[in-house]
This record gives structure tokens, C-alpha cells and sequence, in this order.
């Protein structure tokens, strides 16, 4: 149960980390994107 509960929360913090990427890559330009990268 607990095993599921951190998969879960594990699932949860990658979605929103590529939903910060995708949103990154269309607020700034594709040659900024690395610099955001370096910022993470």
C-alpha cells in the first residue's frame, strides 16, 4: 500500500515536471531552453 502511495506521488512530480518543461519551451526560445535546464 505504501509502495503505491509513493509510486503515486513519484507519478505526480514527473508530470509536473514535463508540464514546467513543455511550458518553458514555448515562454522562452528553444536556444533559452538550455539555460532553464541548468537552472533546474
Amino acid at each position: 500500500m505504501l509502495f503505491y502511495v509513493l509510486q503515486e506521488l513519484s507519478y505526480a512530480k514527473n508530470k509536473t515536471f514535463y508540464k514546467f518543461l513543455y511550458l518553458s519551451f514555448f515562454l522562452f526560445k528553444p536556444k533559452n531552453l538550455k539555460y532553464t535546464y541548468f537552472k533546474l
